[in-house]
């Protein structure tokens, strides 16, 4: 037996959508630590700007709120004298907020070094009262100052042993968050106090910017918040700032911040000499709303199906394997071939002939997923005709399960059904002696690990054409012959219960097919009888029913009576039921073989 390999394999890729915004952004306004507050600024502005609405409520409810200003400031224009000017809009903005003391370092501007002499410097700073909370910029912030005030405001912290809760504040741009403050009361008040910075107001439009700003922060928030500050509470780890920084942007970015992956369901498709209705059924499997498929296409046909599959491949399709399978050993064969190959947690079949609707798969994961104890999950076919472009449904499966009933009755068909891969991965597979059956036998092996579970509702159409049941066409032998070898095979799935209610299942099928059989032949052989003796038909109430008629026109009646009675009887033997009850006339056969096998 030679091993089919794969002619070709695909696959692409989708973005996964994150956690909800709650782990990004808070939907509530917060609170800021009660007590004294320190504020590192890197330039003269900056306080106002960041957290000007924070610092201004704060002071109102009595907290003390001190201002240390990192930089002279003096590449922040082109006027003479800016330390000095900028220094004094600074004394004059913070008493406008409320601050208690304002102090300068007077680093060089854009050259903030971050030395030990400064964090020690700072440190002091931060000994001098027992602040509840330290405040510095993002360490995310563009500008150079601002990030070294970060650094500086963090190993100070560290060196102190934080006895200060660590805070950072937005000034340029949206940076990481936890707690949004509402300062839609002081929003009007906040824009005055910017104004004292008149030196850096030539320089950029930085009231609209900065409201601007403020205003963005609120679309998480309640409606009636107009504007909103932006603060970051850093858990107090002794580690570098820019270590923690980075482990939060990882753990935000990778796979553990994203929703667990959906599982990949394999779906196996089994084509022969088929290629427009394999093109239908890869099509309805694209179509699924369930959007993380792996596609098996299993050819046992001589044509290469490779280039049709590529191009069907796509939407819910994320990756697929066409498989040709150069040693042809039909139905059974193809669907192991399939198993072996699937690599998806879920695995159904769809044969080339038969399409599935788009909720199909979403439906039965759904289930299965609800469930871990099953083993699969089923939903309801429609078997249907389609002439002339109308479809007619035929006969509906939609039944719940039930054990007993499958061992005498499949009533699932076989893309109806979805079953867990390791199902598979424990040894269980489709019997290549079989060709008739095949996916029957499969359930009854399935099932003894647990009832299937029954989800209502048609997902699913069924073609009946000729050689319906499978993409491989299916053996014409001898439907004893069949199931001969399907009970051969099934032997030892049979619980005693199944096989009991077999016998008492098929006695019963039995007596109702010889009862059905007699009264046709009964009903014949009057006909026969009525045919064949003209004596015994009721001549005289012909010849009063046709009175005025002449003999040959009475004899030329009861001929063509005659005629229509063989036709009748002719169109019997040939119809569907005659045939599908001829299994049920041999049953008595076949509870012979049951009644063998409880016996031994």
């Amino acid at each position: 037996m030679s091993k089919p390999t794969p002619s070709s394999t695909g696959c692409c890729t989708r973005p996964m959508d994150m956690f909800e915004e709650t782990a990004y952004i808070p939907f509530q306004t917060g609170h800021l630590p009660r007590g004294s507050w320190l504020v590192l600024a890197p330039h003269a502005d900056d306080e106002t700007f960041g957290m000007g609405g924070a610092i201004l409520m704060a002071a109102r409810k009595g907290q003390d709120v001190d201002v240390l200003i990192m930089t002279d400031g003096a590449r922040g224009g082109n006027k003479t004298d800016l330390i000095h000017i900028r220094e004094n809009e600074a004394r004059a903005a913070t008493q406008a907020l409320g601050c208690r003391h304002v102090d300068f370092m007077n680093q060089p501007d854009r050259s903030l070094p971050i030395s030990q002499i400064l964090i020690d410097e700072v440190s002091r700073h931060m000994a001098d009262r027992d602040y509840a909370a330290v405040f510095f910029p993002s360490p995310i912030e563009p500008h150079p100052d601002h990030r070294a005030t970060a650094q500086l405001a963090w190993e100070a912290l560290r060196k102190t042993g934080f006895k200060s809760q660590p805070i950072s504040y937005e000034i340029s741009l949206q940076g990481p968050c936890n707690t949004l403050i509402d300062i839609s009361s002081v929003k009007d008040e906040k824009c005055s106090i910017m104004r004292l910075y008149a030196s850096q107001l030539d320089q950029n439009n930085y009231i609209d910017r900065i409201i601007g700003l403020n205003a963005a922060r609120t679309w998480s928030l309640p409606k009636e918040v107009t504007h909103a500050e932006a603060f970051y509470r850093w858990d107090r780890e002794d580690r570098p700032l820019a270590t923690i920084l980075c482990e939060i942007q990882s753990q935000r970015t990778s796979s553990k911040a994203l929703p667990p992956p959906l599982e990949k369901v394999s779906v196996i498709v089994r084509t022969m000499r088929r290629p427009e209705m394999l093109r239908e059924a890869i099509r309805s499997i694209a179509a699924q709303e369930y959007p993380h498929i792996e596609l098996l296409v299993v050819n046992d046909g001589e044509e290469d199906l490779l280039q049709l599959v590529q191009e069907e491949a796509t939407k819910s399709i994320t990756s697929f394997k066409y498989l040709k399978n150069d040693d042809k050993r039909g139905r059974s064969r193809a669907a192991n071939i399939g198993l072996q190959h699937a690599t998806g947690r879920y695995i159904g079949f769809l044969d080339d002939d038969d399409w599935i609707l788009p909720n199909h798969i979403k439906l039965l994961v759904s289930a299965l997923e609800n469930d871990n104890s099953a083993p699969a999950a089923y939903s309801g076919v429609d078997c249907v005709s389609i002439i002339n472009g109308e479809e007619t449904v035929l006969h509906q499966f939609n039944d719940s399960f039930d054990h007993i009933r499958l061992a005498f009755n499949n009533f699932m068909p076989i893309h109806s059904v979805l079953f867990r891969s390791s199902i598979r991965d424990e040894g269980y597979h489709f019997n290549e002696k079989l060709d008739m059956y095949e996916d029957w036998n499969f359930w009854l092996q399935i099932a003894q690990k647990g009832d299937f579970i029954h989800v209502n509702g048609v997902t699913a159409k069924y073609r009946m054409t000729e050689g319906s049941g499978s993409g491989l066409p299916t053996p014409r032998d001898d439907i004893t012959t069949a199931l001969d070898n399907f009970v051969n095979a099934s032997r030892m799935t049979w619980s005693t219960r199944q096989l009991r209610h077999l016998c008492l299942y098929s006695h019963q099928k039995f007596l109702e097919s010889q009862k059905r059989t007699q009264e046709h032949e009964q009903k014949n052989a009057k006909h026969q009888e009525q045919a064949s003796t003209p004596d015994n038909l009721d001549i005289d109430s012909d010849f009063r029913a046709h009175e005025g008629n002449n003999h040959a026109e009475i004899i030329d009646d009861l001929r063509s009576r005659l005629k229509d009675h063989e036709e009748y009887l002719g169109a019997l033997k040939r119809s569907l039921s005659w045939r599908l009850t001829k299994p049920l006339r041999a049953a008595k056969s076949l509870t012979k073989i049951v009644a063998r096998k409880t016996s031994k």
